[in-house]
């Protein structure tokens, strides 16, 4: 299972954590043929299959993410009835967030 590095969130809800942070550090190295700015990215591993699914489309770890978030609801012994997806930002063909939503829901037996 991945490391995790939990830390409460408030908000109007009963209870809200982030599991870990994404990026641990990130060093300007400069800029490309095409002026985009490039940085050497350490990330957190919660953080790199968050990368890996929304920027290269690996649909695996949606998977990943959804049973350690699901193991750390379990552990921390959470009451869920339903899980509530923030709304995307930005319209896509496919939708990680949906996607890891529906998984986290299912793993934990509840409504999505």
């Amino acid at each position: 299972m991945m490391n995790t590095n939990p830390s409460p969130i408030l908000g109007p809800w009963d209870h809200g954590f982030t599991l870990d942070v994404h990026t641990v550090s990130a060093e300007f190295l400069g800029y490309d043929l095409h002026g985009h700015p490039q940085f050497d990215t350490v990330r957190s591993e919660i953080g790199e299959k968050l990368y890996r699914l929304k920027y290269r489309g690996d649909r695996d770890a949606s998977m990943a993410l959804a049973a350690v978030a699901a193991e750390f609801v379990r552990d921390q012994r959470i009451p869920v009835d339903v899980v509530v997806p923030i709304p995307p930002s930005k319209m896509r063909s496919f939708q990680p967030l949906m996607d890891i939503a529906s998984r986290l829901a299912k793993r934990l037996g509840v409504v999505y």
